[in-house]
């Protein structure tokens, strides 16, 4: 009776396991897909026109864009 609960144990092990190759599998298929199309998005939307009456500069661009990849140092 011992060797079956064994057996049954190991079983259920292999089948979570397999379960997860097949997610990895399906992972790495879409990380392979997303590469070959160039991480196509969907239709860039444009804002111009959306703060009417506020200007935006190089300056306030550059300000940003620091802002926005601020290393965590």
């Amino acid at each position: 009776m011992e060797e079956f609960v064994y057996r049954v144990s190991v079983m259920d092990e292999i089948k979570k396991l397999a379960k997860k190759v097949d997610m990895i599998q399906r992972d790495l298929d879409f990380l392979k897909l997303s590469l070959s199309k160039g991480f196509q998005t969907k239709k860039v939307v444009s804002l111009k026109g959306a703060l009417k009456g506020i200007e935006i500069g190089d300056e306030d661009v550059e300000e940003a864009k620091k802002s926005l990849f601020k290393s965590g140092a």
